[in-house]
């Protein structure tokens, strides 16, 4: 139990407050008030009857306790309890102290923003014609850089990487405003499944199979972007006007290496069937169905 000594309406002489806190977290505040005594002085020597009458006005009591709830001083072990607003200093400390790990030792990298209009295909939720919108410059951080392997089927050429880039989220959230060399034309973006990523050492698309958001947890707060990424495979996306001279412009509708179709409609010409001019039309028991 602890004592705080409050005035009460100029008064301050043996009135007192004290609070206690149980292990639970619950604050108990107990007052004491000193006890009430008047005297009274008269002119009258022996007065047969004396009466008085003594009214007091209402106690107000006010505890001004500040940040007492919010940044508490007791239980600072538990480190559940530092989910407030009180740690805000040290969060963005290691935001910055990330970020400039990342930016030194990380890997650069081209980012492309794709959209994804679920109104496309409302039944499955599907977009098959997305379009590149736009792109930034930022940094990542992997663990360990992708092997660039690949494999030769018979349906193409196709890579085989998949890994973990890590993005620091104050990093991200600015370097996504801009365009260009300018800042502050976009808002900020948040990274999302199937946009595109192109490294700068090896020259390489991937595409984001999938976003994470609770990594990198300190005082209860995530500060980086957990991407997981896959070589990029051409589908033919659009490309808009903000784009259409980027590197990605040479990547897309490209030819597939194997691809024989070319050679396929030059061919089947010459054994095509085609109907004589007195052969009768064939009777199709469907009627075109």
């Amino acid at each position: 139990m602890s004592n705080i000594n409050v005035g009460l309406n100029g008064f301050s002489s043996g009135f007192s407050s004290g609070f206690e806190v149980s292990a639970l977290g619950v604050l108990t505040i107990t007052t004491t008030l000193p006890p009430a005594s008047a005297t009274i002085q008269t002119n009258l020597v022996y007065p047969s009857t004396l009466s008085a009458t003594f009214t007091m006005q209402p106690v107000t009591v006010e505890a001004q306790l500040g940040d007492f709830f919010s940044c508490r001083p007791f239980n600072t072990n538990s480190f559940f309890q530092k989910d407030n607003e009180c740690s805000d200093g040290e969060r963005e400390l290691y935001d910055v102290l990330q970020m400039e790990a990342w930016n030194a030792f990380g890997v650069n990298m081209v980012y492309y923003v794709t959209d994804y209009t679920k109104s496309n295909e409302p039944i499955f939720g599907e977009d098959n014609d997305r379009t590149v919108l736009r792109t930034f410059d930022s940094t990542g951080f992997m663990d360990q850089l992708p092997r660039e392997d690949r494999n030769v089927p018979q349906f193409g050429i196709e890579g085989l990487d998949l890994f973990k880039l890590y993005l620091n989220k104050l990093h991200f959230e600015v370097a996504s405003t801009y365009s260009g060399s300018q800042s502050a034309i976009y808002d900020a973006y948040r990274p999302q499944t199937g946009d595109i990523i192109h490294l700068d050492y090896n020259d390489i698309f991937y595409e984001v199979t999938h976003v994470k958001d609770k990594v990198e947890q300190f005082l209860q707060r995530s500060h980086a972007w957990d991407l997981s990424l896959r070589e990029y495979k051409d589908v033919h996306l659009t490309l808009s006007s903000e784009v259409s001279s980027s590197d990605l412009s040479a990547y897309v509708d490209q030819n597939d290496y194997l691809e024989q179709n070319q050679d396929i409609d030059n061919e089947k010409d010459v054994i095509l069937y085609t109907s004589g001019v007195a052969e009768e039309p064939p009777q199709d028991p469907f009627a075109s169905w």
